[in-house]
């Protein structure tokens, strides 16, 4: 009785992340979109990475720091907000390309797909995968109850 009591409490907890971190993904996105849509995109270059602590994961993360020319005519250095990729991480002299909203260039960011959607795309994944599980046990779980039904 008890183990059955944790396993729904394990589905139960499955089928609340699962669609959460879709819900998330789904938001995120939108909020993505809709920067990439009303931004002005210009040429940067990295110009280091600066390492940054992070007490969460305790652990040393590299985020790049980016230089580009505004509209404007301004210069403007900007740290990204997330760190440098793993599979194709950045190095000082890259050229880059960098949006940022017109009137707000210190918010820009990065235009590759790490940096633009990465986060979308790992809670995505996550919600799909946390969503799929209970689903396919609760689709089991009746599948064998119409076999011990039709018995």
């Amino acid at each position: 009785m008890l183990a059955r009591a944790i396993g729904y409490l394990f589905v139960g907890v499955l089928c609340t992340i699962g669609p959460f971190l879709l819900v998330l993904c789904l938001r995120s996105s939108i909020k993505t979109g809709i920067f990439i849509h009303d931004s002005v995109a210009v040429d940067g270059t990295i110009l280091s990475l600066e390492p940054v602590y992070v007490p969460q994961r305790s652990r040393t993360v590299y985020k790049p720091v980016f230089r580009f020319w505004s509209s404007d005519g301004q210069m403007h250095l900007v740290m990204a907000d997330s760190a440098a990729h793993v599979f194709k991480p950045f190095k000082a002299g890259d050229r880059i390309r960098v949006l940022y909203p017109a009137d707000h260039p210190e918010l820009a960011r990065i235009n590759t797909f790490a940096q633009m959607w990465g986060f979308e795309a790992v809670s995505g994944f996550l919600g799909a995968a946390l969503t799929m599980f209970p689903v396919a046990l609760f689709r089991r779980r009746r599948a064998q109850r119409r076999l011990d039904t039709a018995d």
